[in-house]
Protein backbone atom coordinates (compact mmCIF):
# COMPACT_ATOMS: atom_id res chain seq x y z
CA UNK A 1 0.00 0.00 0.00
CA UNK A 2 2.90 2.37 0.71
CA UNK A 3 4.16 1.87 -2.85
CA UNK A 4 0.80 2.88 -4.31
CA UNK A 5 0.69 5.94 -2.06
CA UNK A 6 4.21 6.95 -3.11
CA UNK A 7 3.33 6.45 -6.79
CA UNK A 8 0.25 8.69 -6.39
CA UNK A 9 2.37 11.41 -4.73
CA UNK A 10 4.93 11.25 -7.54
CA UNK A 11 2.20 11.52 -10.18
CA UNK A 12 0.65 14.49 -8.35
CA UNK A 13 4.06 16.17 -8.19
CA UNK A 14 4.68 15.59 -11.89
CA UNK A 15 1.29 17.04 -12.80
CA UNK A 16 1.80 20.14 -10.65
CA UNK A 17 5.36 20.63 -11.88
CA UNK A 18 4.33 20.28 -15.53
CA UNK A 19 1.44 22.72 -15.06
CA UNK A 20 3.75 25.30 -13.47
CA UNK A 21 6.32 24.83 -16.22
CA UNK A 22 3.64 25.25 -18.89
CA UNK A 23 2.23 28.40 -17.26
CA UNK A 24 5.65 30.07 -17.45
CA UNK A 25 6.07 29.26 -21.13
CA UNK A 26 6.24 32.56 -23.05
CA UNK A 27 4.49 30.91 -26.00
CA UNK A 28 1.31 30.51 -23.95
CA UNK A 29 0.11 33.91 -25.24
CA UNK A 30 0.43 32.72 -28.82
CA UNK A 31 -1.33 29.44 -28.03
CA UNK A 32 -4.23 31.35 -26.49
CA UNK A 33 -4.48 33.39 -29.70
CA UNK A 34 -3.71 36.58 -27.80
CA UNK A 35 -0.54 38.38 -28.81
CA UNK A 36 -1.04 41.02 -26.11
CA UNK A 37 -1.90 38.57 -23.32
CA UNK A 38 0.50 38.50 -20.37
CA UNK A 39 0.08 37.03 -16.94
CA UNK A 40 2.14 36.62 -13.80
CA UNK A 41 1.93 35.35 -10.24
CA UNK A 42 2.78 38.01 -7.68
CA UNK A 43 3.10 38.27 -3.95
CA UNK A 44 1.01 41.08 -2.48
CA UNK A 45 2.07 43.93 -0.23
CA UNK A 46 0.14 45.14 2.82
CA UNK A 47 -2.26 47.08 0.57
CA UNK A 48 -2.97 43.87 -1.40
CA UNK A 49 -1.29 45.28 -4.49
CA UNK A 50 1.16 43.27 -6.62
CA UNK A 51 4.63 43.45 -5.13
CA UNK A 52 7.11 40.89 -6.40
CA UNK A 53 6.64 38.51 -9.32
CA UNK A 54 7.16 34.86 -8.46
CA UNK A 55 9.18 33.04 -11.10
CA UNK A 56 10.52 29.52 -11.38
CA UNK A 57 7.21 28.04 -10.25
CA UNK A 58 8.21 24.47 -11.11
CA UNK A 59 11.34 24.94 -8.99
CA UNK A 60 9.23 26.23 -6.10
CA UNK A 61 7.29 22.97 -6.25
CA UNK A 62 10.55 21.05 -5.75
CA UNK A 63 11.71 23.26 -2.90
CA UNK A 64 8.40 22.87 -1.09
CA UNK A 65 8.31 19.06 -1.22
CA UNK A 66 7.13 18.16 2.31
CA UNK A 67 9.57 15.23 2.50
CA UNK A 68 12.50 17.62 2.00
CA UNK A 69 13.92 15.26 -0.66
CA UNK A 70 12.86 17.41 -3.64
CA UNK A 71 11.10 14.30 -5.00
CA UNK A 72 14.35 12.29 -4.99
CA UNK A 73 14.18 8.70 -3.71
CA UNK A 74 14.60 8.29 0.02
Amino acid sequence: MADISRLAKIMQFQLLSNMCYYLEDPAISELAGQSNFLWGLFSLNEDEEPDEQLTGLHELVLINDPSGNEMRPK
